[in-house]
């Protein structure tokens, strides 16, 4: 981005962007997607948060070796795709874009080379699908400390549970299947419901390889089973055992018999 062109930048990303423009702390490089003479997308690619516990477990590294390896990292900060520009696939291109230079750049910039990416989206309002689309790997859910013009918040302001469990179905009919279950005791004693031992939301994200689709539901549940008696992962089986009741007999009676029209009685 040429420096004329960064005013008409951090305009958008003031106007668009949910949090807002973000100064630049540390590395930093800001980039747009054209198409001609047009503005598409936005991006913006900054030094790596100091600490992110599943980005280091995941990495293997410790602490007495992460602070001087944190340079090989830079973190996709703020993604932007303007409000006439919402098509199929141009988030996931502009990302794909970016990864294939952004090498170059940060060397020739800041001497440095890049081994790793990282982002940090809130799953209160999105859900990754363009990641996804573009081969990123989702890690987990942070604790919720965000960046600020400062730095970082002193406190969680979007604090984040990791799942009890997640179930990563083999991909089957072109489609893979992402399945989270959380589990919780706290709301016993606030719920009007007989023998309740724990509530339950599941979330199950399929991505349909073909059309690059990617479809999002969440389901609440009560169960009179203790967390003792069982646990996220038995939860999460019985759950997907009553809809394959209800795909291989209900609907053969709906719809091959008509049940639901039917006039008889008992």
């Amino acid at each position: 981005m040429r420096k004329v062109e960064e005013p008409r930048y951090l305009e958008l990303i003031q106007q668009y962007h949910y949090p807002g423009d973000l100064a630049k702390i540390g590395h930093t490089l800001w980039y747009v997607t054209t198409h001609g003479d047009e503005w598409a997308a936005l991006l913006s690619f900054s030094a790596a948060a100091w600490k992110c516990g599943v980005r280091d477990r995941w990495i293997g590294w410790d602490f007495r070796h992460q602070y001087d390896r944190l340079k090989l990292i830079a973190n996709n900060s703020r993604f932007l795709i303007l409000p006439e520009w919402h098509y199929p696939n141009l988030g996931s291109k502009a990302l794909s874009l970016c990864r294939q230079r952004i090498a170059g750049d940060w060397r020739t910039h800041f001497g440095q080379s890049l081994l790793l990416l990282e982002t940090f989206d809130d799953p209160s309002r999105f859900h990754g699908t363009v990641y996804r689309a573009a081969n990123w790997t989702c890690l987990g859910l942070t604790r919720g400390y965000s960046r600020t013009r400062d730095g970082y918040s002193t406190v969680a302001t979007s604090p984040k549970k990791e799942p009890d469990f997640v179930e990563i179905a083999p991909p089957d009919h072109g489609r893979i299947e992402t399945r989270r279950i959380w589990c919780s005791t706290a709301p016993n004693e606030h719920l009007d419901f007989p023998h309740v031992g724990q509530v339950f939301l599941s979330e199950r994200e399929s991505f349909y390889k073909k059309t690059r689709k990617v479809t999002h539901e969440v389901v609440l549940g009560v169960t009179n089973r203790s967390p003792e008696q069982a646990c996220p992962e038995r939860i999460l089986k019985v759950n997907r055992g009553h809809w394959m009741i209800e795909n291989r007999c209900h609907y053969v009676i709906d719809w091959n018999f008509d049940e639901d029209r039917a006039a008889a009685s008992e």
